[in-house]
């Protein structure tokens, strides 16, 4: 590999010796972390009626995205509520880092009400290896007709990346 010698001269720079026009690369990458709190509109999730329905979020714009369906079945002791939860990357070129920055996942926390809201994770951080991961969550509730608010918390790192192409010209080279 060649050595060049690179001067400025009044606002750019010119290559000692630099006989050919060649394509040069720059990788910008920019790393931050995100927390979300994303939480049920003012209807709550109802149970038991409607049995099934898209539960309204309110949410942040934010690189990951949440989305609820909701389905309530009765049982013995009460009504088991089943959620089906989509996280969504709303960025193509962003990966999705735990909030250390050491695995690629999300942390994710959780409520309903004041309900054991069981998602069956061994971990609070789930992994996000795609650009849309589902989990299907449960609780067992009492027997009445009542709103329960949906609370979850994202915790995650977003890295970004872009490379830059630019052009540098030899010695005696036109545009």
């Amino acid at each position: 590999m060649a050595e060049y010698l690179a001067i400025l001269v009044s606002d750019y720079y010119a290559y000692h010796d630099f006989l050919v026009t060649q394509q040069a690369h720059v990788y910008l990458t920019a790393q931050y972390t995100e927390n979300s709190v994303i939480k049920s509109g003012d209807a709550g999730v109802a149970v038991p009626t409607p049995q099934t329905e898209t539960i309204s979020l309110i949410q942040d714009p934010a690189p990951v995205s949440l989305s609820v369906q909701k389905s309530v079945s009765p049982r013995a002791d009460g009504y088991l509520v089943d959620l089906g939860i989509s996280l969504n990357n709303q960025v193509s070129n962003a990966e999705i880092w735990s909030p250390d920055f050491k695995s690629k996942g999300v942390q994710f926390m959780h409520a309903l009400g004041s309900n054991n809201l069981d998602c069956g994770l061994t971990s609070n951080i789930l992994s996000m290896d795609s650009s849309t991961r589902y989990i299907k969550c449960s609780a067992l509730v009492p027997s009445q007709q009542t709103r329960y608010y949906l609370l979850v918390n994202l915790a995650y790192g977003v890295k970004l990346s872009k490379p830059i192409t630019f052009t540098i010209r030899g010695v005696n080279q036109t545009a």
